[in-house]
């Protein structure tokens, strides 16, 4: 018998991918700290009384936005940096091709790509770490690092889907604190 992996009984890819957006974000935090944000986002799920419905089913895109918030909230008290999130494809269709130059544009500028990916045996929530010339490989939390070009679809299909819907663009910025926004505003009046 094979040893189990995180992400074979855990449902929470949803939790992992967050707190992976922000590695590749370059949020530079000690291991504690890491685990004080982990804790932070799984209490916020538990109060926002989604922690056995995740369990049990995973997160849709509406509890991944609770999630991205009680990070944001950790990260502007604890890092004066604040997630910024946007949804690109909310209403949109495109080919894998369109999807990848989009992604690679991106990624040249500093944000994260957060996506669902589903197929028969897979629904997951991960980020993309960079596009090779044949596969995209994941920052990720479970025993899927890479998925061959080939085997990606933008419809739905028995290979890998993308699901343009969910897919999460990510970037930081700095949370004006009150010595700063003085700051701007006596630097705009002169």
């Amino acid at each position: 018998m094979k040893p189990f992996k995180q992400g074979d009984f855990s449902r929470y890819c949803s939790v992992y991918s967050t707190l992976n957006s922000l590695q590749a974000l370059k949020i530079k935090l000690k291991s504690k700290q890491w685990q004080q944000l982990y804790d932070h986002l799984i209490y916020g799920i538990n109060y926002f009384d989604a922690l056995y419905e995740i369990n049990t089913y995973g997160a849709d895109h509406k509890r991944l936005e609770v999630i991205f918030q009680y990070a944001n909230e950790w990260l502007e008290r604890h890092c004066k940096q604040r997630l910024i999130i946007h949804r690109p494809f909310w209403n949109k269709q495109l080919t894998l091709a369109e999807f990848i130059d989009y992604v690679k544009a991106q990624q040249t500028i500093g944000k994260v790509v957060h996506i669902r990916i589903k197929s028969k045996v897979t629904d997951h929530y991960t980020v993309i770490r960079h596009i090779a010339k044949d596969k995209i490989c994941f920052y990720d939390s479970s025993d899927l690092p890479d998925i061959p070009l080939k085997n990606i679809e933008i419809s739905h299909s028995k290979k890998y889907q993308i699901c343009l819907r969910q897919v999460y663009l990510l970037s930081l910025e700095v949370v004006q604190t009150e010595y700063t926004a003085n700051a701007h505003k006596k630097k705009c009046a002169d």
